[in-house]
């Protein structure tokens, strides 16, 4: 999946690693260990976070960082 927006583009492919590229620098993140689509997993780490037992797993600043791409994403859909 290719995201485009605000000169940044966020590539994920197959859910193992996020290549994104803003002014461009290249920053590529490779998944650890098995790849999964665990949706249990992910609500386990979604409550984890967010009863303090554990960190946030994706960082202020890349909320932030994605938080545009997202909005145009939702205007360009709500547009059609």
């Amino acid at each position: 999946m290719e995201v485009f927006g605000g000169g940044a583009v966020a590539t994920l492919e197959d859910f193992r690693y996020l290549e994104l590229v803003r002014h461009g620098r290249k920053k590529v993140t490779r998944a650890a260990g098995v790849r999964t689509k665990d949706t249990v997993g992910e609500m386990q780490a979604f409550i984890d976070a967010v009863s303090g037992s554990s960190a946030i797993p994706i960082s202020f600043e890349q909320i932030v960082w994605l938080y545009p791409g997202h909005t145009a994403i939702a205007e360009f859909m709500s547009d059609r």
